[in-house]
């Protein structure tokens, strides 16, 4: 029953008064006193079952600290900014439909370097839009191949640290999960290919 109110707690915190990581963390540590002391269980019995929770996820916070590590070479070594406007650079000679497409392929490749939808859309919406504006495609259209091509690549980037904690809380070793799912990204890429490249010809919304 402490548990349950706490979780509802929880979420009021949430949506009343915007709480967040540390927030939230406070109120789970919160509960978990509250549960030990109502389970009558004693500090030992409680650090000892905290453990062994903990270290099921050690190796997850591991791995997602090691691929953040990853993005933040390459932000501070220049590198990233170079990669994205020379792989900008390559659409301008295309056609508009491939144009479109090259934009969904384009930002699935920077999604292994850039794994945050927002930091992502952040950096390459100010180099894509105006490309787009030029060439003649919908900044509708713009904004699906972005989406696209933040969302399917997700599935395997080795890069995206919620991907890699999850594989390692789950005991999923990451080629085993690439074996399994590199054929779904196939088919969802190809299926994405086809609705921008059909959103490009209709010129897909108003702007």
């Amino acid at each position: 029953m402490d548990s349950i109110i706490g979780a509802c707690g929880l979420v009021y915190g949430v949506f009343k008064y915007g709480w967040f990581i540390n927030e939230i963390s406070a109120m789970f540590l919160v509960i978990g006193i509250i549960a030990t002391i109502v389970g009558g269980r004693s500090a030992n019995d409680a650090a000892v079952s905290f453990i062994k929770g903990a270290k099921d996820i050690a190796f997850g916070a591991l791995v997602v600290g090691l691929a953040r590590t990853i993005l933040v070479v390459m932000q501070q070594g220049q590198i990233m900014d170079s990669i994205i406007y020379a792989l900008a650079g390559i659409l301008e000679a295309l056609p508009r439909q491939i144009t479109a497409v090259g934009m969904f392929l384009v930002n699935s490749v920077i999604n292994f370097f850039i794994p945050s939808g927002s930091g992502q859309v952040s950096t390459v919406m100010p180099i894509m839009t105006p490309l787009s504006d030029v060439l003649g495609i919908t900044r509708q259209t713009t904004a699906l191949a972005v989406t696209y091509g933040d969302a399917f690549s997700n599935q395997i980037i080795p890069t995206s640290g919620a991907l890699l904690g999850v594989l390692a809380v789950a005991k999923v070793p990451y080629d085993r999960w690439l074996k399994y799912n590199w054929l779904l990204l196939v088919y969802w890429t190809i299926a994405g290919c086809i609705l921008i490249a059909i959103a490009s010809t209709i010129h897909l919304g108003p702007f």
